[in-house]
């Protein structure tokens, strides 16, 4: 069924994608054909250095010169093709990346992409009832972030809701980023060349590891142990000296080198596993750096990394005394000459010196890389579903919804409802018979009023909402472990989200079949007392019900509450639904004719 509600379509984004995907696939045909030439070419280059080298053996300089040349022609070649092989790369990481948002379009995301579940606490208002977390959840279809900061940062928005400005900031910048098709395909190529394994948390752990190696005395002495040992070299070539200098000089580099063994394998592991997250950050604030912006919060982010060297130069410096280091360690070639000149110890105090200098500043870049990543995140989802609007945001204790959804039901199965909680109404009664839509209604209001806080479009076609704290009781487990039982769950729940409403801000409950773990006597007394001292506070919200008796509640609270209601018709045996909102109070349950069509006799 299509989404009735839909002002423009989402075809515009999905024809683009596909485009992409078509002109992508066009140039890695090309630079597949180009890789077999000049894969080849590097082969026959590499043979051609022994042909030459046996065609001119007769004369030595016709040697040399031949087999230099023939080796200058090999490096290049392998240059050549090392770009070749980049560029296949990247066309494929494109067609990789438009294929994910065209998943995105046709409703098939879920399993793919972050879940975010690092995230998920069982303790949180209304993390765990929401589906924010996990595969098909709010976070996988929002998160494209490549870093742990960025996916961080996206997922504190979702469990903590921002202040009005920060919104308003937020809805700025996600505009200014909607439309910069280009820039979310760059930041979507970037892997890490090594593809090392990504550790969350791994830079910051490195940066905050005390000192291992800024003292001036070991690199001084690397570089007269190292100057010393060349002398030794050529005093024995040229003068004569022998071989006792230069063997007591390796010694004394075998000593040092001993002595700062494991200062130098501490930062090797260190290195090691920071790398891949300080490579793709270094790709990242690369782009980041050279885009210009207009909007305040982006400005904001771009003046926080400061003039002079910029950050992605800064992280190229590093990189160099890391790739350098590594290759003292792990080359067989280069190793020995790096040990006799000490040069080991000389790349690990240039990483540590790095370090030092730079530790108060990672912070910011990492803060200003994980924030552009989540407006990033949401700037595409802007894009991918432009029928959905910013919501309003209001002063006064209100929610209202023109046509609201589920954001993660599928297009073809999102059925839609208005809603209207303001004024001196802040209860909705919603009764229904089993399957009828109530606690997705509850679920497509929660899910919307955390997009809205965390700055993001919802879907409806339109969306008002004074600052709340949302917090609901849904998902009730009892547990073993604990000796918890299902219902000491339920009332533990309530009680702190009745202690949620002390705070200045209103608080907006879901709270979905309300005591039903007791008797209905006790039930009906416990769910109205509990209903009543929210209202007292100023809480607003909605609570579903099978029990018809909680719903006479609504007489008795007036103009505070409102009785509504979802039904179902029994058509050719089978139950019907249309998951409509409707007035008032379900006329019939379904319970017994559901135990029928399954064979139960009652």
């Amino acid at each position: 069924m299509e989404d009735a509600h839909a002002q423009d379509s989402p075809l515009k984004p999905e024809q683009i994608y596909q485009e992409r995907i078509t002109q992508r696939k066009e140039e890695l045909r090309r630079w597949d054909q180009r890789e077999g030439i000049w894969g080849t070419g590097r082969v026959l280059t590499f043979l051609a250095i022994f042909v030459v080298g046996y065609l001119t053996s007769a004369t030595a300089w016709e040697f040399t010169i031949g087999v230099v040349g023939s080796i200058i022609v090999f490096l290049v070649t392998i240059k050549i093709h090392q770009r070749i092989v980049r560029r296949q790369t990247l066309a494929a990481l494109s067609i990789r990346h438009y294929r994910n948002g065209l998943r995105r379009l046709r409703d098939q995301w879920a399993g793919h992409g972050p879940t975010g579940k690092e995230w998920l606490t069982p303790n949180h208002p209304y993390a765990y009832d929401l589906d924010l977390f996990g595969k098909g959840s709010l976070f996988q279809l929002l998160c494209t972030a490549k870093t742990p900061m960025g996916q961080a940062k996206l997922a504190n928005w979702l469990l903590h809701p921002a202040e009005n400005e920060q919104i308003k900031a937020r809805h700025e910048a996600i505009d200014e980023l909607r439309e910069k098709v280009d820039l979310r395909e760059e930041v979507g190529v970037i892997e890490s060349e090594e593809r090392r394994e990504l550790h969350p948390g791994a830079l910051m752990a490195w940066i905050d590891e005390p000192p291992l190696l800024v003292a001036w005395f070991w690199p001084t002495a690397a570089m007269i142990l190292g100057l010393a040992a060349a002398l030794s070299l050529i005093g024995w070539q040229l003068w004569g000296w022998g071989l006792e200098p230069f063997a007591i000089i390796l010694l004394a580099e075998t000593v040092v080198v001993g002595a700062l063994f494991r200062r130098l394998q501490a930062i090797s592991s260190q290195v090691d596993t920071a790398f891949a997250e300080l490579e793709i950050l270094a790709h990242l604030l690369k782009i980041f750096e050279k885009e210009s912006y207009q909007s305040p919060l982006l400005q904001q982010l771009r003046e926080k990394l400061g003039e002079g060297d910029l950050p992605s130069k800064q992280i190229a410096k590093l990189n160099r005394w890391i790739r350098s280091y590594e290759n003292a360690l792990k080359n067989q070639f280069f190793a020995a000459f790096a040990f006799l000149f000490q040069l080991t110890i000389l790349f690990a105090w240039g990483i540590e010196r790095w370090r030092m200098k730079m530790k108060e500043e990672i912070p910011d870049w990492l803060e200003t890389i994980g924030t552009w990543e989540a407006l990033l995140s949401l700037s595409g989802y802007a894009f991918e579903n432009p029928e959905h609007p910013f919501p309003e945001l209001e002063s006064d204790r209100c929610l209202i919804g023109k046509q609201i959804g589920h954001p993660l039901l599928p297009r073809d199965r999102c059925i839609r409802n208005d809603l209207d909680l303001s004024g001196p109404l802040q209860l909705m009664i919603v009764s229904g018979s089993n399957m009828s839509g109530k606690s997705t209604l509850l679920r497509s209001v929660g899910l919307n009023v955390v997009l809205s806080l965390a700055g993001a479009p919802v879907r409806a076609k339109r969306f008002q909402l004074s600052n709340v704290q949302l917090a609901s009781s849904m998902r009730i487990q009892d547990s073993l472990q604990e000796g918890i039982s299902h219902f000491y769950a339920e009332i533990k729940r309530l009680r702190e989200i009745v202690d949620l409403s002390v705070e200045e801000k209103p608080v907006l409950f879901l709270l979905d079949e309300l005591l039903h773990g007791t008797n209905s006597h006790d039930r009906r007394v416990g769910a109205e007392g509990v209903i009543r001292k929210l209202l007292a506070k100023n809480a607003f919200g909605f609570v579903t019900t099978h029990d018809l008796a909680l719903a006479e509640l609504a007489n008795r609270l007036g103009d505070q509450a409102r009785n509504v209601h979802f039904s179902d018709q029994l058509v050719d045996g089978k139950m019907v639904f249309d998951y409509q909102m409707k007035e008032g109070v379900v006329p019939k349950s379904n319970a017994l004719a559901l135990m029928r069509l399954l064979g139960l006799e009652v």
